[in-house]
Order: structure tokens, then C-alpha cells, then sequence
């Protein structure tokens, strides 16, 4: 079973030190993980990679605290969502890195909205879709576009809830 073969990969990666690919493979199952409801497993992998490595490249710390972010946020634990998810849109900020940081306030905007923090939801969902947008990134802003119309819906605003729904 190939998810077997992944897990098996991703530990012996973590027990050799190999902490940057173990990032890489994180950052490429995420939302593998999140659509298949895994968040136990991606956080506890990626919180895995945080503990082992203080000294990790900025680049890499951020990706993990995104994947370990998103997972916790599936898992409705909103307090560690929003410290691991500020940090790493933090660096991704300070790495202008515009793609990672559109990831984050993706997610950082879900787990907002989530917790009925409708406002601060929607203005971090709606900072996302425009930096995906500015980075070509469509698909991303696609989604985001969902979960503002979403989120709209909450606040029975159904004329902009259609409208984003269509963008």
C-alpha cells in the first residue's frame, strides 16, 4: 500500500536526521492528508520535524509550521492552529515567499472562520485569494473564493456569498 510505504519513508527520514526532505514530503502531502480527514498523522509527523530541529532553514520551518498548522486546524484545536499558522506566515512574509504566505492565510482564514471569527476570517480569506491571484496561483484562489462565499453565507450576505461563488 503506497500510504504505507509514505509513512514508512517519512520515519526513516525523521530517525536520520534527514529533516529538510522530511519538510519536502510534508509540504507534498498536506492536502492529501487534509482531504482524507489525516490530520492526527500529518501534524504529528510535522510537530515531529519542529521538535527535532530548532536550527532548520527558515524556508523549511515554515512549511512545517503550515502543514502542522492546517492539520491542528482540522482537528478544531483553533488556539495551536493560530500560533503555529501566524509563525509561519511570518517567515513566509519575511522570505517573500507571496505562494507560501497565500497558503497560510488560506488556512489561517479557514481556522478563523471556523471559530466564528467571521470578520478576521474574511479579511485573511480574501487577502489569500488576491496573493494567489497575483502569483498565478488559480486554483488556490478558486478555493479561497469557496470558503469566502462560505463564510458570506454565514453573515446572510447572499448577493456577494453568489457573486464570490462565481468568481
Amino acid at each position: 500500500k503506497e500510504q504505507d510505504n509514505l509513512r514508512a519513508a517519512m520515519a526513516w527520514l525523521l530517525a536520520h536526521g534527514e529533516l529538510t526532505m522530511a519538510v519536502r514530503l510534508g509540504w507534498s502531502l498536506w492536502l492529501f492528508w487534509w482531504i482524507r480527514g489525516h490530520f492526527i498523522e500529518g501534524r504529528r509527523w510535522m510537530e515531529e520535524v519542529l521538535v527535532k530541529s530548532s536550527a532548520m532553514p527558515a524556508s523549511d520551518r515554515a512549511k512545517a509550521l503550515f502543514v502542522a498548522g492546517t492539520m491542528a486546524a482540522g482537528q478544531a484545536d483553533s488556539l495551536t492552529a493560530e500560533s503555529l499558522l501566524e509563525e509561519s506566515l511570518g517567515l513566509f512574509r519575511k522570505l517573500q515567499d507571496k505562494r507560501g504566505a497565500a497558503f497560510a492565510l488560506g488556512s489561517f482564514g479557514i481556522a478563523e472562520a471556523a471559530r466564528k471569527h467571521h470578520q478576521r476570517g474574511i479579511t485573511l480569506l480574501k487577502e489569500a485569494a488576491d496573493l494567489f491571484l497575483k502569483v498565478g496561483e488559480r486554483w488556490g484562489a478558486a478555493i479561497m473564493f469557496t470558503f469566502l462565499a462560505g463564510a458570506w453565507l454565514n453573515q446572510e450576505d447572499y448577493p456577494l456569498a453568489k457573486r464570490l461563488a462565481k468568481q
